[in-house]
């Protein structure tokens, strides 16, 4: 059994699916993620962070083409019951897009549809699109931004922070999560992308992991200046001022995550962040009073295109 998170940063795996999955307790921790052991024995808990889902997912049996198409006609028609007229896919991977241009093209697809590239896991490359960039297509379905991911959920412990978390979820009172990769390989990534004319849309929630992807950003400017680029900061979730200012000098757009503030508040001012820094969440007054563009989500949902997301 393998039941992953509504956040999408965590999942648990009983103990068939570890031992499938080839998980002991001399299994490392992957880079970016991290497999939870008891403290006592050092035996995996079955939880799994960030990259450490792959794992077990990677066994997960692929869904029939049949079963895509039913999962996808389902979504659609929930989507378009709610009065819902534009979907931004974050992080669509390479067979996903194959699908929705055939979808369309049967008149399966009412709504309109903006792809983000998946950048992480199964990476799609400038290479693997042949050179299409951010906007290609339609009105009705047209590439986005390549998503990659730098942290994970801040309420899951594992958003990277510049300072300790309040409570930490153990004994270590340093303890500020970490990022997916190093600021180093981000930056690679970042240039080679921005290089190529694609919009980027990298995934932040802590200040630590914002501070790195800021660094990515203007490293990318500095080396191939490009106008008007909309670089963007998924969630952005506890920028600090200084970032905000930093977002306004580069053109890059954070999009803020608004259901944070609304769900889980207390429990940042009480347990993550601590009153100080829980006071500056999602910080759409600042960002308006330095007349910086931004957007909203009120949450996401994965559209069943995805095998390896469907059968879970």
């Amino acid at each position: 059994m393998y039941i992953g998170h509504t956040s999408g940063h965590l999942a648990v795996a009983n103990s068939v699916a570890l031992k499938l999955a080839g998980i002991t307790k001399e299994t490392p921790d992957p880079p970016g993620g991290v497999i939870v052991r008891d403290p006592k024995t050092g035996e995996p808990t079955g939880v799994l962070e960030e990259s450490a889902k792959g794992l077990v997912s990677k066994h997960i049996s692929v869904v029939t083409e049949e079963e895509n198409l039913a999962a996808f006609k389902k979504a659609v028609q929930d989507y378009i019951s709610k009065g819902v007229t534009t979907s931004i896919i974050a992080g669509a991977n390479k067979q996903g897009l194959i699908d929705l241009q055939r979808y369309q093209k049967q008149g399966l697809l009412p709504l309109r549809v903006t792809a983000m590239g998946a950048g992480f896991g199964g990476v799609i490359t400038p290479g693997e699109l042949g050179g299409i960039v951010t906007g290609f297509g339609s009105n009705m379905l047209k590439l986005g931004p390549v998503k990659l991911s730098h942290d994970g959920s801040i309420q899951g412990y594992t958003g990277y922070l510049r300072k300790p978390y309040h409570v930490p979820p153990g004994d270590d009172l340093n303890y500020r999560g970490y990022p997916a990769t190093s600021r180093e390989e981000l930056t690679k990534r970042v240039v080679e992308l921005h290089k190529a004319g694609y919009q980027i849309a990298i995934h932040g929630n802590g200040d630590a992991a914002i501070d790195d992807i800021l660094y990515a950003f203007r490293t990318a400017q500095e080396k191939y200046p490009r106008k008007d680029a909309r670089h963007r900061i998924e969630h952005a979730q506890m920028a600090r001022l200084d970032q905000l200012d930093e977002m306004k000098k580069l053109g890059v757009t954070p999009s803020y995550f608004v259901s944070h503030t609304f769900f889980w508040g207390d429990q940042h001012r009480d347990i993550f962040m601590g009153p100080e820094r829980s006071a500056m969440m999602s910080p759409l007054k600042s960002s308006i009073d330095r007349g910086i563009k931004f957007s909203i989500h009120l949450g996401f949902c994965f559209m069943p295109f995805y095998p390896s997301i469907s059968r879970q």
